[in-house]
């Protein structure tokens, strides 16, 4: 009987041992055309922007804000790796210390996008500042987008840090 209890102990550890579930995916979605390629709404935009000036030998920080809303956006990625975006949305910018100012920002772009897989980033060329450049890939998955970038821009005497983050979601 202790042979039995035994061989059942044993049968059940390794029956526990060697259970998985067939329904986890652990597979990634892969960032490539085919999978990038697709017709999304562009729902969100944030920017921390932090601008520095020299006035007489002194350094002044200049932190800001800004936020998209109301977007009225739609954005196309072809498999070419050619892309366009047509719409509209309202920016809120926030100097520290300011009334909020709100603009519309018409967008109305054509351009081009690189992707790589590896280091899960896309490289935007041919649009306006805004979408230009190289973007980390924070989030995809088969419906949403999540890209960030973070960027210094020195004009003379001053210094701009930026950090933005985009999000679309597809149709």
């Amino acid at each position: 009987m202790k042979i039995i209890k035994y061989l059942f102990a044993l049968l059940l550890i390794v029956s526990l041992a060697s259970c998985n579930s067939d329904d986890d995916s652990d597979t990634p979605y892969l960032l490539t055309s085919e999978n990038f390629a697709g017709i999304y709404n562009f729902t969100f935009l944030f920017a921390n922007n932090e601008t520095t000036i020299e006035i007489g030998g002194v350094p002044q920080t200049i932190p800001s804000t800004s936020e998209g809303s109301v977007f009225e956006v739609e954005a196309i990625f072809n498999q070419n790796g050619t892309f366009s975006i047509v719409g509209q949305f309202l920016l809120t910018t926030t100097i520290t210390g300011s009334d909020p100012d709100e603009d519309i920002i018409l967008l109305d772009e054509n351009g081009t996008f690189q992707l790589n897989d590896s280091t899960k980033t896309i490289i935007i060329s041919g649009a306006q500042e805004l979408l230009n450049g190289t973007f980390n890939v924070t989030l995809f998955t088969e419906n949403e987008i999540r890209m960030t970038k973070e960027e210094t821009i020195v004009d003379g005497n001053i210094t701009t840090d930026l950090v933005i983050e985009l999000r679309f979601v597809k149709n």
